[in-house]
């Protein structure tokens, strides 16, 4: 919604309120310290959920997930750049770890996304670890019940096979 500020409005304290809510300051990331998200994409493979603690400035995070024959963990920090509006660019690293179970089938083909699974193991078809670093950037938003969106964009780097591949990542994230 739109708030207008006209010349009538004199009470410093009534500008100071419009301005919050037009800004999003009235539900600042800074008053929280919890979050917790489901996510799809990124470096938690095709489905994961995340949990973050807040250790000002930082957000220490840890996920785990899965996708189509693997399943994945991770460990991450991130920092939101203007923590007190309701819309939150952010930039985060993270370690992550995709284990690739094991096929009967030597005709297998790399699992989805193959664009990145290729670069993250050596064949489709025997148990394998990738170890991963993905720096990225992202934008969130928190609404007035602490209930958030936000969407994230990683280069995953795989130490293992020395090449990488750009992830995106869309979550609903819960901030206590």
């Amino acid at each position: 919604t739109a708030v207008a500020i006209t010349k009538d409005d004199s009470d410093e304290e009534t500008v100071r309120s419009r301005y919050e809510v037009l800004l999003g300051t009235n539900r600042k990331i800074a008053d929280k310290n919890v979050s917790v998200g489901v996510l799809s994409g990124g470096s938690s493979g095709l489905v994961g959920g995340r949990i973050d603690i807040a250790l000002a400035p930082f957000w220490l995070s840890a996920s785990m997930g899965s996708g189509v024959d693997y399943s994945s963990w991770g460990l991450g920090l991130r920092k939101y750049l203007f923590p007190r509006l309701a819309v939150l660019p952010f930039v985060d690293i993270r370690y992550s770890e995709w284990l690739l179970k094991k096929s009967h089938d030597q005709r297998a083909d790399f699992p989805y996304p193959q664009y990145a699974t290729k670069s993250f193991f050596s064949n489709p078809f025997d148990k394998q670890t990738a170890h991963l670093v993905s720096p990225g950037l992202g934008m969130a938003y928190i609404g007035k019940e602490g209930f958030g969106l936000e969407v994230g964009a990683q280069y995953t780097w795989s130490f293992d096979m020395e090449q990488g591949a750009v992830l995106g990542s869309l979550g609903l994230v819960r901030y206590f």
